[in-house]
């Protein structure tokens, strides 16, 4: 599976494939093919086009674009109302704003205009000639530059396009079946790493941000210099400990990992972490109330005993109300491993690794788990 693309991108490269276009196209007469086009001035402030007579039988499409925008931005507004018109499902009349509100994000209006800036970026910019230019000269700056000059858009929607294209490259460049299966091949993250970035060029943090896209399991990295923090991140199923850009790298995060590999290229490091362990609880007779308690004085936790044993509940009944939620059939072994990830960080390495953690998480666990167990019973038995 590759990256999915919206409808109103696949309709953009249809118009393009349709009419033959190729960077520089004349957008006027594209979209004269389709509407009757007026320039004029718009004495509302934040209105750059409107969009008259969408699907209206025995009405032709017009567009009215403002000329108090500035040359490029009446540009990317005629591509704009050019989405309104091809998307089947926009119609009747629209006043737009070219510009997102991001104060307005589920507002079924800002939507549809979401989906026309989307058209028209592709349209404009079309992926596979920026992608022809990526494959020439990959760096960013010169990659602006060019879609500005060529395709006739400011520097916010080169960026903007640029952006989405990297992604798609990225996605094209790392398909999805193919880093699964070299990880089924090489379950060494870091041998894993050094083949992709060999294969495709691309830099160390990329490949590292797309693996954890696509990897089973509980995974972290993170990438450094020198000590300062460049990117972290997780598979999807890891509840980890993510370390912020720009700061002091943390050499050992997860007092529990069952694997640690290392990728070094010009000096820039990519930590990598298997975080689900395999482990084994002693046997302990006492209940998980003296255990915590125990624990919680012999750490000494700087807020406090009572406040510790209260952020360490409170902690653990947010992973139980989650676990109920997403299983109808309880298990302890993976409930425990997604508790112990979830105090998996340094916040609470006293605490996960003293002698006495594992035997109170099991005591916990269970006693959530005769709960849990109540309620499978109870709905097995249910008629």
């Amino acid at each position: 599976m590759g990256l999915v693309l919206s409808p109103e991108v696949k309709m953009a490269r249809r118009i393009i494939k349709k009419h033959s276009l190729s960077v520089p196209f004349d957008l006027e007469e594209l979209v004269k093919q389709y509407a009757k086009i007026t320039y004029i001035s718009i004495p509302v402030e934040g209105v750059d086009g409107i969009c008259l007579y969408l699907k209206t039988p025995n009405k032709t499409p017009s567009v009215i674009v403002n000329v108090n925008s500035t040359t490029r931005r009446q540009k990317f507004t005629l591509a704009h109302e050019l989405g309104h018109i091809v998307i089947p499902w926009h119609l009747g009349n629209f006043v737009d704003d070219i510009d997102e509100n991001p104060n307005q994000l589920d507002n079924q209006y800002w939507e549809l205009e979401r989906e026309a800036n989307r058209f028209a970026s592709e349209l404009l910019m079309p992926f596979d000639w920026i992608y022809s230019l990526y494959k020439k000269n990959s760096d960013c700056n010169y990659l602006i530059s060019q879609i500005c000059e060529r395709c006739g858009v400011s520097d916010i929607a080169a960026s903007i396009r640029l952006s989405t294209a990297i992604f798609e490259i990225e996605s094209i460049l790392m398909p999805k079946d193919w880093v699964q299966e070299l990880f089924t091949e090489n379950s060494n993250l870091a041998v894993l790493q050094k083949i992709i970035v060999e294969k495709t060029k691309l830099d160390p943090v990329k490949v590292a941000s797309y693996m954890t896209l696509n990897l089973p399991g509980s995974i972290s990295f993170c990438v450094e210099d020198e000590g300062t923090v460049i990117r972290s991140g997780s598979t999807h199923d890891a509840h980890s400990y993510h370390q912020f850009d720009g700061h002091e790298f943390l050499k050992d995060p997860y007092p529990y990992y069952s694997n640690y590999y290392l990728y070094t290229l010009n000096n820039i490091n990519t930590h990598w972490w298997v975080l689900h362990t395999n482990f084994v609880v002693p046997f302990d007779n006492r209940d998980w109330r003296s255990i915590l308690e125990k624990i919680s004085i012999e750490i000494s936790p700087s807020q406090g005993v009572k406040s510790f044993k209260d952020t360490v509940n409170g902690k653990l009944s947010g992973v139980n109300g989650n676990y109920r939620k997403k299983n109808s059939e309880p298990n302890i072994e993976e409930f425990m491993k997604d508790v112990i990830q979830r105090f998996n960080n340094p916040e609470f390495k006293d605490f996960i690794t003293h002698k006495d953690f594992l035997p109170f998480i099991r005591k916990r666990s269970e006693d959530f788990f005769k709960s849990l167990i109540s309620i499978s019973t109870q709905q097995t038995a249910s008629p």
